[in-house]
């Protein structure tokens, strides 16, 4: 099923939201705008996500633009200073799980463009308070609450290549907002890249 949201006003959350409510397929493949793939990303990962506990997977990132490969996983570290909870993303790179031999690898987060069982959806939703901003984080830490397992197949690979949304979604909606609420609703303040 191919589901298209023409109304860019309504945010990437709510965009989500409605794929995933109109979807009636096992699996939901989300597919970044601005990607794209090598030929056999999406069987290894559906053979991934049906071999093992996993329930979403993603894949490795090579960034078209810098003509370097990025991260593959990300880890969440929480830290905390006084009164004040943080929260900070370190990046497995792409050559370090290759170097070590891994095939696969736990996340906390996975990229946009990634498969998705569909049971995920039965107990986390994207927030749409999140129209631009916090949106991937928070969808992250809501599956990491009801343990939904993410993973990374560290032999498919996505190009990045110019965004198309970006320019569009950055004019139309306030990240400092999205970033104040991020804050208010997991009482945590992101420390980098979010």
């Amino acid at each position: 099923t191919y589901i298209e949201i023409e109304d860019r006003k309504i945010g990437c959350s709510e965009s989500n939201n409605l794929i995933a409510e109109s979807c009636d397929t096992e699996y939901l493949m989300h597919l970044d705008d601005d990607v794209y793939l090598e030929s056999d990303v999406i069987s290894k990962e559906l053979d991934y996500l049906k071999s093992t506990d996993t329930d979403i997977v993603s894949c490795c990132w090579y960034d078209t633009g810098y003509g370097d490969w990025r991260e593959c996983a990300v880890k969440h570290i929480y830290g905390y200073k006084e009164t004040k909870s943080y929260i900070y993303r370190i990046f497995l790179p792409y050559n370090v799980a290759k170097a070590l031999g891994f095939s696969f690898v736990k996340s906390d987060e996975a990229l946009h463009s990634m498969i998705v069982d569909m049971n995920v959806y039965d107990k986390v939703k994207w927030d749409n308070n999140f129209k631009w901003k916090g949106d991937r984080l928070d969808f992250f830490l809501s599956c990491k609450l009801h343990g939904i397992k993410i993973g990374v197949v560290t032999d498919t690979v996505i190009h990045d290549s110019k965004p198309y949304l970006y320019g569009t979604m950055a004019r139309e909606y306030n990240g400092a907002e999205a970033r104040k609420y991020f804050e208010e609703k997991w009482n945590l303040t992101p420390i980098v890249g979010w």
